[in-house]
């Protein structure tokens, strides 16, 4: 429901080497030994016991049913200020994000749960608890609060899928934790198999493609084209008039039956697309952990559950009711062949004082209730053979003045200040000690998921040694990712060549946000400077910061730790910011963005921390320039980043207390309007050089042994991954 688990839609500066070999050593023994200390070549899998009951299969051989909760983040759910009342009370509570990352596992293994649903924090994921990750394999090709599907057929989503997967599961391709890849949440795939609209709209994927002006409307067309040969045989069984197979449209409602028909085997075909290219850009780089299907809002047609269960191990539901049926469990197995994971369910009660107004699933009145419910809900579902899993949603309730969506619902374990809903807990403590017998009493027969040898990604590419005994590339200097693919020691560009697409730039897909477009346009090369404006689209008066079209672009590149600089200047209204940035295209994002509006004299900083929205401080510019140019440096490294303009200190702060992950980031540029930006204003922003020099670029160097004697297990890949970063 509504992109749950987002947030709201949102120093010293000398490291020494001393200091990065002490940080790795501590973080590698330190967090070496997982919580289950699971064999580390071996991974979670599925199995089927002799009497035929599905089970999840952990890395020991033993049947584990995932009892998991979803959003577990230290951040919280931000109200749409962007202040997380959750984060301001654990700070005061824990003081540091790992304090509380391991109170809130030592609390969850104690309510019974044995699982970090979609949307964990990357600091929870360390400390030994299974885990799943959520993609966003949709990326920004689609629009999940539109319902807008991604074109599938389109060659830049599927390069798009394969630049996610090396990011988000090269790293961890390794780790015995790590159960498996959501793909995505609560895409629009059309009626159910039901035949229930979706709440976004009552069209079908057919309508969808047809209405694209892309690749995916030349398949749609050709789909028709082959099954009905001539227009007039199309008309006659739509009851429609089209002049050609070139003027074809989506139809509003009510069709006809062999619309409807179409429109099943149409979600078949794409459904095949987006499962077999998900499928096979995850295989690229991580042949060991589960792929848990893309998590349906509602059951959808059969075609699209059979070809989820061709390429998808587990099939994932978001299934909010008081009234569950395992007959609808055992139709999804029916037709794909695969167990099913409740990817959320959630129940929630107006005693909590929350308003509860907008969000899924029931609302009773008490707690007790609550609690209730859910027990009602586990006894029904959990006999089912078919079923493997149960994820609540979530770890802490929304705010009272609504999340980013207007959500502000009392879906939580805990409430903003982490006090305990000890009648709900207490329930599922007690449930959850009954659930695997409930599923089955002693399951025979069960296979696991074993490796003889865990090899490196690529053989490091020729730029790294590697850990044999942990299949993790420690890379040479200059060189980064999982994989060592990646030479980013230094990157310069002080003149720019158009198209963008080079092997440097790239144009910002077309996406929106709100109704605030990237439009390629908008985005062009003037006098040796990258040149991205943006204006109105079709907004009278007051605009309330919506229906802009905003020029765009990102490197293709992608950098790790370093200084990172840009020269750029804007111009025209206020209203306008200018962005540079420094941004994941993981999903949830992590950014370290400094916002200059036309004024240019602030800046304004911020970060998306987990894909939780961070405000960080505004900083005046005491700057006078000729010709409205200015340098902007942001500094990125492992412990602080800082945002410098024309060499001086705007600001530094800690990356250690305020969670940012250690990940791999593009250095994007664009325009964004305020709310209070009008019709007829307008802004541009010229970049005149941007550069990189990356720090930390000692060699990398294996032992191919971590053994105990020398005090540090086996460390998982996550950390391993930071140090050869860090080496």
């Amino acid at each position: 429901e509504m992109a749950r688990g987002l947030g709201s839609a949102r120093s010293s500066r000398g490291i020494t080497a001393v200091v990065v070999v002490a940080l790795v050593a501590f973080l590698l023994c330190e967090q070496a030994e997982p919580v289950h200390g699971y064999n580390s070549n071996c991974f979670f899998s599925v199995s089927k016991s002799d009497s035929g009951v599905w089970w999840i299969v952990d890395p020991d051989g033993e049947p584990f049913f995932s009892k998991g909760v979803d959003a577990v983040s230290w951040w919280g759910v931000a109200q749409t200020d962007g202040v997380s009342p959750y984060n301001d009370a654990v700070k005061a509570k824990y003081s540091t994000q790992d304090n509380w990352a391991t109170a809130v596992t030592q609390r969850l293994s104690g309510w019974g749960f044995n699982t970090l649903g979609a949307w964990a924090d990357s600091v929870i994921v360390t400390k030994g608890m299974p885990y799943t990750l959520i993609l966003g394999m949709q990326g920004s090709f689609g629009d999940w609060l539109g319902g807008l599907f991604p074109d599938v057929f389109d060659p830049n989503w599927i390069a798009n899928t394969e630049t996610i997967a090396q990011n988000m599961c090269g790293p961890v391709r390794n780790d015995p934790n790590l159960i498996g890849y959501f793909l995505d949440n609560e895409l629009f795939w059309g009626p159910g198999i039901y035949g229930n609209a979706d709440w976004r709209s009552s069209n079908t994927l057919l309508d969808q493609f047809l209405g694209f002006n892309s690749t995916g409307k030349t398949k749609a067309v050709a789909f028709l084209t082959n099954r009905y040969k001539t227009i007039t045989a199309l008309n006659r069984a739509w009851n429609t008039s089209y002049s050609s197979f070139n003027n074809l449209s989506p139809l509003p409602p009510p069709v006809s039956s062999a619309h409807t028909d179409d429109s099943k085997d149409f979600a078949g075909i794409v459904a095949t697309q987006y499962f077999s290219v998900t499928h096979a850009s995850i295989r690229a780089v991580d042949t060991n952990h589960m792929i848990l299907g893309c998590k349906y809002a509602f059951i959808p047609g059969a075609a699209v559950l059979e070809a989820d269960g061709k390429y998808s191990d587990i099939i994932s539901l978001d299934y909010y009711t008081d009234t569950p049926s395992v007959n609808d469990i055992s139709l999804i197995t029916q037709y794909a062949k695969k167990p099913v994971l409740i990817a959320e369910y959630a129940f929630r009660a107006y005693d909590s004082g929350l308003p509860n107004t907008k969000g899924a699933g029931p609302v009773y009145n008490t707690q007790a209730e609550r609690a209730s419910a859910f027990q009602s809900y586990v006894q029904t579902l959990a006999p089912s053979p078919y079923i493997v899993g149960l994820h609540w949603f979530m770890w802490v309730d929304e705010p009272a003045s609504g999340r980013f969506d207007g959500e502000n619902s009392n879906y939580g374990l805990v409430d903003k200040m982490d006090n305990t809903y000890t009648t709900l807990v207490n329930t599922m403590q007690n449930m959850y000690a009954q659930l695997p017998n409930m599923h089955e009493k002693n399951p025979s027969g069960l296979s696991g998921e074993c490796k003889n040898v865990l090899q490196c990604a690529n053989d490091c590419s020729g730029h790294g040694c590697c850990e044999q005994d942990q299949g993790v590339c420690h890379c040479n200097s200059g060189y980064t990712l999982y994989d060592c693919s990646q030479d980013n020691s230094q990157f310069t560009s002080s003149s720019w060549t158009s198209p963008l697409d080079t092997s440097v730039w790239s144009q910002s897909q077309n996406f929106g946000f709100g109704q605030q477009y990237f439009v390629s346009s908008q985005a062009s090369v003037a006098s040796s400077m990258l040149r991205l404006a943006i204006d109105s689209n079709g907004c009278t008066g007051n605009c309330g910061g919506y229906k802009f079209k905003s020029g765009g672009a990102r490197t293709n590149q992608v950098f790790s730790f370093g200084i990172y600089k840009a020269s750029f200047s804007i111009s025209g209204s206020n209203a306008f910011s200018a962005q540079f940035e420094l941004g994941s295209d993981a999903q949830p994002r992590d950014t370290l963005t400094l916002h200059v509006p036309g004024s240019s004299s602030t800046a304004n900083l911020d970060a998306f921390i987990n894909g939780t929205y961070l405000w960080l401080s505004q900083q005046p510019l005491n700057f006078t320039s000729s010709n409205g140019f200015f340098d902007y440096e942001v500094h990125y490294y492992p412990t602080y980043f800082s945002f410098y303009a024309n060499n001086v200190l705007l600001a530094s702060y800690n990356s250690t207390s305020l969670g940012l992950p250690t990940k791999d980031v593009y250095i994007w540029f664009y325009l964004t309007a305020s709310n209070t930006a009008a019709s007829g204003q307008s802004a541009t922003m010229q970049v005149k050089s941007t550069s990189f020099q990356q720090a930390f670029n000692t060699p990398g160097v294996c032992s191919n042994s971590f053994s105990s004697s020398d005090g540090c297990l086996t460390s998982p890949p996550v950390w391993s991954t930071l140090a050869h970063r860090l080496w």
